[in-house]
């Protein structure tokens, strides 16, 4: 079975959170060099790009959206399972979840609207409670709206 490399994994999200190498080097104390040898890595062991350079920037390609999306969940997981150990109520509240398939939200634009006045509107209720609206395309999935709304 083959097993994904956290680290690496670990140093993408820090870069795609940063929004870019020199910022995340210098936010974790490391070499720009080192942190691009980690990026490289994992672009190795995943056969994919997952930023493009645009001059003198880096862009996440439409995989790298996505990767990072499942780091932000992987990571967030491992905070609270420490956070469950420790024995402290996480902090992180409930997330609620729903996808759109993009061809009705670009459709029926005001459905985005609905959702989340309706998913929102119940907010009161559970103010731990956060919100994700996905799109679901042909390409990526795409974060629409961010926690809590």
């Amino acid at each position: 079975m083959d097993w994904l490399n956290f680290h690496h994994l670990y140093y993408f999200w820090r870069i795609a959170r940063a929004g870019g190498l020199a910022k995340a080097a210098a936010d974790m104390r490391l070499s720009h060099s080192t942190l691009s040898a980690q990026l490289k890595a994992l672009e190795a062991e995943l056969v994919a790009a997952l930023f493009e350079r645009r001059g003198r920037r880096l862009v996440l390609t439409p995989l790298g959206e996505q990767v990072a999306s499942y780091a932000d969940d992987i990571f967030r997981l491992g905070r609270e399972v420490l956070d469950l150990t420790r024995g402290q109520t996480s902090e992180h509240g409930a997330a609620l979840r729903v996808g759109v398939v993009a061809h009705f939200a670009h459709r029926d634009r005001p459905f985005r609207r609905i959702a989340i006045t309706e998913i929102g509107s119940s907010r009161s209720e559970r103010s731990d409670v956060s919100l994700r609206l996905w799109m679901i395309g042909s390409r990526l999935a795409s974060r629409v709206s961010g926690p809590p709304c």
